[in-house]
């Protein structure tokens, strides 16, 4: 005895010809076997089978297109409408290709010819239509799986890289707290060395004059040399502790940006600068006016003008400013006649003590603060590699600098 299950699968006649009705009826409820049977219910009209369709569940609707409330490939997109997922098969009473292969366009899973099928044809087309069914619902939820697991696993990644976003973000907090912590102490420790280096080295320089004034004429050539060299290193030695408490202050932003105006600026630090009046100052063309932090662009200028003097090898010169507008923001180029740079130190210069002499007064800082300032404002400085006599420093200052 064959124990296969029997699948009984139910169908939905809409047939509004009772003799047609009467026929497929027959062929289909007239076959039970072991393995499968059909059971029919029939309607007349389209909006009957609208409403039976919300009342029960069908396998499949078996629909004469011709209908008196609906006719054609209207008939099958009413149908398809109201569940996509329902098989519709068309009947036609006439062999017209193109009636058919409307059907199908409008939904139908396919359609037969009346006059030419007969009860195995019908339900061989059924039975073949529902395993057309089964294996396209079979795909449609092996990709809809597929779909779920890829999601599944893009859902996973990106919760994995927004943890590991939050992660860094938070250690960059701590990082960013960790440098406002040490910035402020570097500051103090800076304030508190400057004050109590300076004053010993303020007693020695009182010393160094009590003693020229004690010796006066009496004292000899190398006496002379002697003091006035211990009084330059003095000097340099408090160059040096104001310059190590600027380097400490650099990246601190306590001001907010103003309008500079650069040429103002520029002529103001010139008229503060020792030995200036031996040397000529050219501004070649206007200069800007830039909104941004006074303090670093005010360190910037003075440096390089004040080098271009104090490293200059004859008793006068001349420094050139030159601007332009460039693609990456405002360009400047400040210029000397002087000695230059060795190729060999243009590696160097801008390092911390990269360069320092002794026998110039400065600490070595300054090339560095102007380095650390421009790139703490977003922009950069180059020293051009010439031969010749003469430096010429570029500085990029970006359009909205910031801090």
């Amino acid at each position: 005895m064959d124990d296969t299950p029997r699948t009984t699968y139910r169908i939905l006649l809409i047939e509004d010809d009772a003799a047609d009705a009467r026929l497929v009826t027959r062929f289909l409820s007239g076959h039970s076997d072991q393995v499968q049977a059909f059971d029919v219910q029939h309607v007349w009209r389209l909006d009957e089978a609208l409403a039976r369709l919300k009342e029960c569940d069908f396998d499949v609707v078996v629909c004469d297109v011709h209908l008196p409330d609906a006719a054609g490939p209207e008939v099958i997109a009413a149908l398809v409408a109201a569940d996509a997922d329902l098989p519709v098969v068309a009947l036609t009473g006439q062999d017209d290709a193109a009636l058919g292969l409307a059907s199908i366009e409008a939904g139908a899973e396919g359609y037969l010819t009346k006059d030419r099928v007969d009860a195995l044809g019908l339900r061989r087309a059924l039975v073949h239509t529902f395993a057309r069914v089964r294996e396209r619902r079979r795909l449609q939820l092996s990709i809809a799986r597929a779909h779920r697991d890829e999601l599944e696993a893009l859902n996973a990644a990106l919760r994995a890289e927004a943890r590991r976003r939050a992660d860094a973000s938070r250690r960059v907090d701590a990082i960013n707290r960790e440098l406002e912590r040490s910035n402020r102490a570097l500051q103090e420790f800076a304030q508190v060395a400057s004050h109590d280096l300076k004053s010993p080295l303020a007693a020695v320089a009182r010393l160094v004059d009590w003693l020229v004034d004690d010796l006066g004429p009496t004292a000899d050539e190398t006496s002379k040399a002697n003091l006035a060299q211990l009084r330059r290193r003095v000097s340099r030695m408090v160059q040096l502790l104001d310059d190590v408490l600027a380097w400490a202050r650099l990246g601190s932003r306590e001001t907010p940006r103003e309008a500079v105006d650069v040429g103002a600026l520029v002529r103001q630090l010139w008229g503060g600068l020792d030995g200036r009046e031996r040397f000529e100052l050219r501004v070649e063309g206007p200069l800007p006016t830039l909104v941004t932090h006074r303090a670093p662009l005010a360190m910037v200028f003075r440096n390089l003008l004040s080098n271009a003097i104090k490293h200059h090898d004859k008793p006068a010169g001349r420094v050139s400013i030159g601007y332009r507008r460039g693609a990456q923001g405002h360009v400047f180029e400040v210029r000397d006649d002087g000695p230059g740079i060795p190729l060999a130190l243009h590696e160097r210069v801008f390092k911390l003590f990269g360069v320092g002499r002794t026998d110039k007064p400065g600490s070595g800082l300054g090339l560095a603060m102007v380095s650390r300032a421009v790139a703490e404002m977003g922009g950069t400085i180059e020293l051009s590699k010439e031969t010749g006599r003469g430096a010429r420093f570029t500085v990029t200052w970006p359009d909205d600098a910031t801090s």
